[in-house]
């Protein structure tokens, strides 16, 4: 499952801040279950020079939403109530590594794609299937995590999700 919480607009940041230390304990003690876990950033510069934090996004392993749903009760930015919109994608990974086994490259940055197909999806997947698969073959080394998204039953594809890391955006 992707499990996304956007953080709320008024107060989302310092309750994120405030619950961080729980937070990563929690993570920490989910880590059997989590594929990829991370914050989500815009992509300027707030005041201080730093990024602005948006949100979080976790690949949790769970049988169906519910679990995935529990998994978020617990969790403690969404306990302190951060979060303003959470969403919930059925996802199935197409690698077996997880984050923690992931080598960073220092300096470059991750970046996080989520694609929706159009009407003509399933048509358009057919007809581009061997250039996608030529394409994949030449920036494999660059995936973190990508697979199919489902809806919830886990049978109509929607599209696909990758996280990437690349030296910027551009690249």
């Amino acid at each position: 499952w992707i499990v996304r919480g956007m953080l709320k607009p008024d107060g989302g940041i310092e309750a994120r801040a405030a619950t961080m230390g729980p937070h990563l304990a929690y993570l920490r003690a989910s880590r059997d279950r989590i594929r990829f876990a991370g914050p989500l950033f815009s992509d300027d510069l707030n005041e201080d020079g730093g990024e602005t934090p948006l949100g979080s996004v976790t690949l949790l392993d769970a049988p169906d939403r519910a679990s995935a749903e529990a998994w978020l009760a617990d969790e403690p930015y969404n306990k302190a109530g951060s979060f303003g919109e959470v969403s919930f994608t059925r996802w199935s990974s197409s690698m077996e590594h997880r984050q923690l086994d992931y080598p960073r490259t220092e300096g470059w940055q991750q970046f996080m794609l989520t694609c929706i197909d159009g009407a003509d999806g399933k048509a358009r997947r057919k007809e581009v299937a061997e250039a996608h698969h030529k394409f994949q073959a030449t920036v494999m080394d660059r995936y973190i995590a990508r697979g199919p998204m489902f809806k919830d039953d886990g049978i109509q594809m929607i599209g696909s999700f990758f996280i990437v890391e690349f030296p910027d955006r551009a690249a």
